[in-house]
């Protein structure tokens, strides 16, 4: 298990110890009830502390449309882009999915998809994206997903030494070019300044 990975358990962990009963003080669905049926809009989530109070602060948890658990209004969350305790206490709360784990499920079956697909025929494409900013999403959630989903490369026990090598030469090639293209930017970024 990876560094994110232990830290995502964790956090799982600290909020399958909160009591049904602490629950019940944490948690507010958008109409300000502590009842965990599935509903969009705002959730209010209080903070971890041994005893809530009035001045415990609270935390905003965005259920979508689609009523999964979407985003949350730390800064921790913020900045790491992935499920904080109070995203997996209201998980516990009312069971609705986390979009973080749909998002990584969804690109892991892109690219399982794509490597199927060009292996069939290398000419079929299978997405064609429109812009810049959407195609750098796409390759930004890829990384994200492949980083959360290394516990399972690690427990792939059928896997045989010529795969292995042929999926670790490419995961190389992938980094190979990854670094180019952000060196590519720096120079253009850089360029761009001395010129003004």
């Amino acid at each position: 298990m990876g560094p994110l990975q232990n830290e995502q358990s964790q956090r799982e962990y600290r909020a399958s110890l909160i009591s049904a009963n602490m629950i019940l003080a944490m948690i507010r669905n958008p109409h300000g009830e502590n009842v965990s049926s599935p509903m969009t809009g705002i959730w209010i989530v209080r903070s971890f502390v041994t005893c809530v109070t009035r001045s415990t602060p609270d935390y905003n948890v965005t259920v979508n449309e689609n009523m999964h658990i979407d985003s949350y209004t730390c800064s921790d969350y913020m900045h790491r882009h992935a499920p904080y305790k109070h995203m997996y206490l209201l998980w516990n709360f009312t069971s609705m999915q986390l979009q973080f784990e749909i998002e990584q499920e969804h690109a892991i079956d892109m690219i399982e998809l794509g490597t199927t697909q060009n292996a069939t025929n290398n000419d079929n494409v299978i997405e064609i994206i429109d812009t810049t900013q959407d195609n750098l999403q796409f390759v930004a959630q890829t990384f994200s997903s492949l980083h959360h989903d290394s516990h399972r490369v690690v427990n792939l026990s059928t896997i045989s030494e010529e795969e292995s090598n042929e999926y670790a030469q490419r995961v190389r090639e992938l980094l190979v070019f990854h670094q180019e293209m952000i060196q590519r930017h720096h120079h253009r970024q850089t360029g761009n300044t001395q010129h003004n």
